[in-house]
């Protein structure tokens, strides 16, 4: 009867492993995919807004000219100088 309690235990305490094994196996899996659709969004130009507390999309703006070290003026500020790479919201942009 004692050796048929200790198996019972046994089978129990393998089962729990068993389950818990594969529940870290599935909180592995949709923690990678979780990472992976969120480096694919930012690598695609999607950026958090926190004040309007949802996910945008943006652009890139790339200036080149020659001399190198030309000003780079957006809305009349000073934003950097060429060569450079701005990322900017979608909208209307005055650029001097």
């Amino acid at each position: 009867m004692l050796k048929k309690l200790q198996n019972i235990k046994l089978l129990n305490k393998m089962s729990l492993m068993f389950v818990m094994k594969i529940l870290f196996r599935i909180l592995f899996f949709l923690s990678f995919v979780v990472v992976l659709t969120v480096v694919i969004a930012y690598a695609r130009g999607y950026r958090l807004d926190y004040k309007k507390k949802s996910l945008t999309s943006t652009g890139i703006l790339a200036f080149t000219s020659y001399p190198k070290t030309a000003k780079i003026y957006v809305d009349s500020k000073l934003r950097g100088v060429t060569d450079s790479s701005l990322i900017m919201p979608p909208g209307n942009y005055q650029v001097i």
